[in-house]
């Protein structure tokens, strides 16, 4: 009976965790950008310009001087500017912006680098490509895993279409970008993140398929100018940032009380059985011995 009711606590355990990993997930890095707008009004305008046209002149030099490799592969990747890590950065925490793609309920940090580490959180920026500050001459690459058992982030990329949209948001802008190319290439291929000097594109980059990660699926957006309605909600979605979504909110404690009471209720169930079984055992047990002493 123990073994019985230990199964059914794992069951649960098992169909919570992925739900239950990924709010925690998401709610922490709600959090994460929450303080980044705090950090953006503790500094001035003129310093957000100059991050911006540091950030720039970053992305002028990059122009024909890159090498690219595939985003997963943190080995191949190497640095090519020390002062990477110091641009479009408001605070210590290693954020430059943040993504919304609203299809797929994604709203996410954009960090530096793909570390391992960064990789593991949220949405990382593929050194020595554009920063993504927009621009005709820039291609921001953003990759983000797929299939993490803590973290949903770029698992549901694959239901994005052409003409869907999501949002870059650095210091004060929002950039919007409309999907025009979808694409699965071998990770050595790297073609479809190079820089065109006529166009302003952001790539987002994902291993597919799912539990093979033998590929990558980009995703790539042109930016367009925003329209009056997405510039209205976005202002619902800054003001609101505060005050993440309720729903996400006591989804997981609910999910909690749920399952705690499950585990009580098995754990209540194997002791009263126990209990019961061990009283008839010693009432069999005492009319037997009063049997034999008759």
């Amino acid at each position: 009976m123990i073994g019985f009711a230990l199964i059914i606590v794992g069951g649960v355990f098992l169909l919570l965790y992925p739900t239950a990993s990924n709010w925690l997930n998401q709610y922490t890095q709600s959090n994460v950008i929450s303080d980044y707008q705090q950090s953006l009004e503790q500094i001035t305008d003129e310093d957000k310009l100059r991050q911006i046209e540091d950030a720039r002149q970053y992305n002028q030099e990059l122009i024909g001087n890159v090498v690219l490799k595939d985003p997963f592969d943190a080995e191949a990747l190497k640095v090519m500017n020390e002062n990477y890590p110091k641009l479009l950065a408001v605070n210590y925490s290693g954020v430059m912006g943040y993504i919304d793609i609203p299809k797929i309920d994604v709203d996410l940090p954009i960090y530096h680098g793909t570390s391992t580490e960064v990789l593991t959180m949220g949405v990382g920026h593929l050194e020595n490509t554009s920063l993504p500050v927009g621009g005709l001459g820039t291609h921001a690459v953003l990759s983000g895993h797929t299939g993490l058992p803590s973290a949903k982030i770029f698992t549901d990329l694959n239901k994005l279409e052409i003409n869907d949209v999501f949002y870059i948001k650095v210091m004060d802008e929002t950039l919007e970008y409309k999907i025009n190319q979808i694409k699965i290439v071998e990770p050595s291929n790297t073609q479809d993140l190079l820089i065109d000097t006529n166009h302003d594109y952001v790539t987002l980059v994902t291993c597919t398929p799912y539990g093979v990660n033998s590929h990558r699926l980009l995703v790539r957006g042109e930016r367009v100018e925003n329209s009056q309605a997405d510039n209205d909600q976005l202002q619902v979605d800054n003001s609101s940032r505060n005050n993440i979504d309720n729903n996400k909110i006591l989804g997981l404690p609910t999910m909690i009380f749920f399952f705690v009471i499950v585990v009580v209720a098995a754990v209540l169930a194997t002791v009263t059985i126990i209990v019961i079984k061990r009283k008839k055992m010693k009432q069999h047990n005492v009319t037997k011995e009063t049997g034999d002493s008759q």
